[in-house]
């Protein structure tokens, strides 16, 4: 039930955080420098908001399942794929993909060290 509390305290957090553009790029500049450890601050959830360390932490975000869901192709095993992606989700703001459909015999290193250096979290369900 927390669960589906701070996931909808984030929708409406996200429905209030209307961005710029240039706000947008700002971010996407400063969350690629703050992260090129490749390193990202755990996503915890206090009260009803979700924080990455001690920064507030609002969604800014995708489902990731090129080809759709009739696909059903695993997107982080790819990583040509990913690594194209995530220069475009650099450009739109994003901080967080969500991806459905895992292959768990694949080897996801590459795509998950570009996402976290890139400064992006992925949701998996």
């Amino acid at each position: 039930m927390k669960c589906a509390i701070a996931i909808v305290a984030a929708a409406a957090a996200l429905a209030s955080a209307v961005a710029t553009p240039a706000e947008l790029v700002a971010r996407a500049s400063s969350s690629a420098t703050a992260t090129s450890s490749g390193s990202l601050p755990t996503v915890t959830v206090k009260g009803n908001a979700f924080f990455a360390g001690d920064n507030r932490f609002y969604i800014r975000g995708v489902d990731y399942q090129p080809g759709g869901s009739s696909g059903a192709a695993d997107p982080i095993a790819n990583v040509a794929g990913c690594t194209r992606d995530i220069v475009e989700f650099k450009k739109l703001g994003i901080n967080t993909v969500r991806v459905y459909t895992v292959d768990n015999t694949a080897n996801h290193d590459q795509c998950m060290a570009a996402l976290a250096a890139a400064g992006i979290y992925l949701a998996l369900d």
